[in-house]
């Protein structure tokens, strides 16, 4: 699950921005609402969206558009000298909801310079961002490991360090190539005009991550929204500890702090906090229950959103296939992060005649994973909270255990398990396991 590009610049020189940047500081901001703090998970990715125009493409010199007036100062520098809170968002940090609004401000006003069009700038922080990963390799990994409770590092590797160096590679390599305009079919009625799709970025993108895949799932959606030449707030889930006090500290040196801001200090009152605010795009990866909110947040603005929600990812075994290796791949899939993963497979409907077939290799394949007791085994991780792991022991009771079975509340620990006589009316399928 990789990102797409959410809006990419021409290569020229910043033209004048869109009318629906050029809204005051009343009409940027909106109405309260309340939320819950996330707690769930999915994957990323990013829209896509572009305005094919018949004109011939602009003069390889355009000047850049003047700043929108505001009763506000148009300095690069906007923030308010002398008090911590103003100390703390000159460092590209929120760590008060009373920050939020200013914020904000200054996010549009570095927009509106046209600072974030360059493509030569967007390079920059997307090197930055790799030299973040690649100098604190050792620390993102360890982090990770503490949070999730991983006691070996090769699943963070393989999920986190590596699918984030490939993103960035990737972005890195084509950004320049994929922010040109291109030139499309023109109408008969339209000829002899030319058309062109020119990829403009969307303006400040509010990003907020969970904290399953808590290096991925923020990273990866900020690299897109950086290429795509766009400001960002990227709030970062306090449930990951480790992980999100890294970025606060970190992130702010590598990166433009006037255009990129880090929040990790809030919980669901921040959320309700920020969006409350006018925003050109929100990408919200969580659960069901906090997207809907979000979403309904940010239809009072009509701003697009990616929600990458959770789900029960069935997964169908017939009487064709071969069940050891169905097995093995099931069990991997499910059990890799402890299951906490929003694409692992939730539950599985098999055919009467292989069942008890399939239960007793995933018996042996979770043997062969994680050994005789799992608990000690280094491949299997722990559970984010002992809420979380509450919560699954208490599913145990809506089947018959064939596997496992097994919780450790202190621990956060929740042994691989299979429930068998399982209802389709039953709790355990009204919602994703995860876990």
């Amino acid at each position: 699950c990789s990102s797409f590009f959410i809006m990419a610049d021409v290569e020229t020189e910043p033209q004048a921005l869109p009318l629906a940047h050029q809204e005051t500081e009343n009409e940027l901001s909106g109405s309260s609402s309340s939320s819950s703090e996330d707690e769930n998970v999915s994957s990323s990715s990013s829209s896509v969206s572009s305005l094919e125009v018949a004109a011939p493409p602009p003069p390889s010199s355009v000047a850049p558009p003047p700043p929108v007036a505001s009763s506000s100062s148009s300095s690069s520098s906007p923030t308010p000298a002398g008090d911590s809170d103003g100390d703390s968002l000159s460092k590209g940090l929120i760590t008060n909801e009373d920050q939020v609004r200013e914020a904000h401000r200054i996010l549009y006003q570095q927009f509106r310079s046209g600072k974030t069009l360059s493509i030569d700038w967007r390079l920059e922080q997307l090197k930055a961002l790799r030299k973040f990963m690649n100098e604190n390799k050792d620390e993102i990994i360890k982090a990770v490991m503490k949070d999730l409770g991983k006691q070996h590092p090769s699943e963070v590797i393989a999920s986190e360090y590596n699918l984030v160096s490939n993103e960035l590679n990737e972005y890195i390599s084509h950004c320049k190539s994929w922010s040109k305009p291109e030139q499309v079919y023109t109408p008969v009625a339209s000829q002899p005009a030319s058309s062109y799709v020119y990829k403009d970025p969307k303006g400040v993108v509010l990003i907020m991550s969970p904290w399953n895949y808590p290096v991925n799932l923020a990273i990866v959606p900020l690299i897109g929204a950086i290429a795509a030449g766009n400001c960002v707030l990227l709030k970062v889930s306090r449930h990951s500890e480790t992980v999100c006090e890294m970025f606060c500290r970190l992130l702010p040196k590598y990166l433009d702090t006037s255009c990129i801001i880090v929040e990790g200090e809030g919980g669901a009152s921040m959320i309700t906090k920020l969006i409350e605010f006018k925003w050109d795009h929100v990408f919200f990866t969580g659960s069901v229950s906090v997207g809907r909110i979000v979403y309904q947040a940010a239809a009072r603005h009509l701003t697009p959103v990616t929600l990458e929600l959770g789900g029960k990812n069935p997964c169908i075994i017939d009487d064709t296939i071969n069940l050891t290796l169905a097995a093995r791949r099931v069990a991997w899939g499910k059990f890799f992060n402890a299951g906490q993963t929003c694409i692992g497979v939730d539950y599985a409907l098999v055919v009467k005649s292989v069942y008890d077939k399939f239960v007793d290799e995933l018996k042996i394949q979770i043997k062969d994973f994680y050994g005789d007791e799992p608990k000690d085994s280094k491949s299997f991780a722990r559970i984010i909270s002992k809420q979380h792991t509450q919560r699954l022991g208490s599913l145990f009771a809506d089947g018959s255990v064939a596997v496992g079975g097994v919780i450790d509340v202190d621990q956060k620990y929740v042994s691989p398990t299979v429930l068998t006589d399982v209802r389709l009316d039953s709790p355990l399928m009204q919602d994703e396991i995860f876990g």
